[in-house]
């Protein structure tokens, strides 16, 4: 696909590119990530080398083909549809938060399920991004790692919210800060 073809220019069809290649994909591949991440870039603004190289990372530390950018960035799009949070302001957090959550056993549709939920909770990416991490990480410390890998996150979140129920302090505790434990009670209704 040619960059007019999309709107882009070549020198974003390049940068695309080399957001790919810096992920570790490799020619026919990277040109695959590359063409999903600048029409992401031309939909919704930012940086295309930026864009490119957060959904490539992403895609790779879920273990994601080339072949599923489109699915990818059709995910990222309604994570973010309606919400105060924008791909283009995600893409240098988004790495971190798709670490922890592969980390603690989270599957990509539930990961993306979550960030839909946290773009409608927090009006800053990074701030919602960042909540995700800590709370994916605090779920994988306090020992629920294994269980989230093997029954999906959201009956973990239903056990957590079984066991805690209306102690906020003590959810805040399982899930790391405010902003986590704002959005699980979102999730919670």
């Amino acid at each position: 696909m040619l960059g007019w073809q999309i709107g882009a220019t070549h020198e974003q069809m390049i940068a695309a590119m080399e957001g790919a290649v810096s992920a570790g994909y490799k020619a026919a591949d990277a040109w695959k990530v590359a063409q999903e991440g600048i029409k992401a870039t031309v939909v919704f603004g930012g940086d295309a080398e930026r864009n490119t190289a957060a959904l490539a990372k992403t895609m790779a530390i879920f273990g994601a083909s080339a072949g599923q950018a489109g699915h990818y960035v059709d995910a990222l799009a309604r994570a973010v549809e309606g919400g105060s949070v924008h791909i283009s302001d995600m893409a240098g957090f988004l790495p971190r938060a798709a670490q922890a959550a592969n980390g603690a056993g989270v599957s990509m549709t539930d990961f993306m399920g979550i960030l839909q939920a946290s773009s409608h909770v927090s009006g800053q990416a990074r701030q919602a991004v960042m909540a995700l991490a800590q709370m994916f990480n605090k779920l994988q410390d306090s020992g629920y790692g294994a269980q989230i890998q093997q029954q999906g996150l959201l009956p973990v979140l239903e056990e957590v919210n079984a066991k805690y129920g209306d102690n906020d302090k003590a959810l805040k505790k399982v899930l790391g800060s405010d902003t986590a434990l704002n959005l699980f009670l979102l999730l919670r209704r």
